[in-house]
């Protein structure tokens, strides 16, 4: 046989190796494991106070994944602490007077393009259940009335509460869709020169996209809330 037959044949088998044996899943949608650390800075004496929009807000969360009860058959798994690299940057946000930890969550997922990419939910901090009864059933309500995503039967009220997409294509883009809750007291003045303090519930949307690099600590700021985020590839 020529040598230009035995390139050809060689060449055949290779491309049947190829169609016979696909690339693996894994090949295909590479794993990444994310680490976000979501924490609020604590007012300031002298510091101003900001005004915010008072209606009632519920982030879009029917369709997003929820890592509360562990792995999914979809690659989304929740990791245990030990698998923390921040770790000691959580230790540092907690040890100051300046700032507040709410949660630091680790997870591992496929890394998604645009059309396939999934939420996932995120929720932590107080429960305002129990000092404002009323607003919990005023969301509970607003989900029976107009919203199927979310279950109704839910009896707690969390300072956080939204949705982190990780998008791949060619960086990675991170959506947030969080709601931060916060109590606050406003004083109200009669005309008898006596004055009355109320305390309410006001819900505060953070809507966010960023373009990131893998590996990278990247830091998204917001008056309310800080989020550290860090994607790393997963052999």
């Amino acid at each position: 046989m020529s040598e230009f037959g035995m390139r050809f044949l060689y060449f055949g088998c290779a491309i049947s190796v190829l169609l016979w044996f696909p690339p693996t899943s894994s090949e295909q949608r590479p794993d990444y494991k994310v680490e976000l650390i979501l924490f609020t800075q604590q007012a300031q004496p002298g510091s101003r106070a900001e005004l915010w929009d008072r209606r009632l807000i519920r982030p879009e969360v029917g369709n997003a994944v929820d890592l509360t009860y562990g792995s999914r058959s979809d690659g989304f798994v929740t990791l245990a602490a030990s698998a923390r690299d921040l770790a000691d940057v959580n230790s540092r946000l907690s040890a100051s007077p300046r700032y507040r930890v709410i949660e630091h969550l680790v997870w591992r997922q496929p890394g998604l393009g645009k059309a396939s990419a999934k939420s996932v939910r995120i929720q932590g901090g107080t429960d305002y259940s129990v000092q404002f009864p009323d607003r919990l059933s005023m969301r509970n309500a607003t989900n029976a009335q107009q919203f199927v995503g979310e279950s109704i039967a839910t009896n707690s009220l969390l300072e956080l509460d939204g949705t982190v997409k990780i998008v791949l294509g060619r960086y990675l883009h991170v959506h947030t869709d969080l709601v931060f809750r916060q109590p606050i007291t406003t004083t109200s003045y009669e005309e008898d020169g006596t004055s009355e303090n109320f305390t309410s519930l006001i819900d505060i949307r953070i809507q966010n996209r960023r373009r990131m690099r893998s590996r990278e600590l990247h830091y998204i700021d917001h008056p309310k809330l800080g989020m550290l985020i860090q994607i790393t590839p997963l052999e």
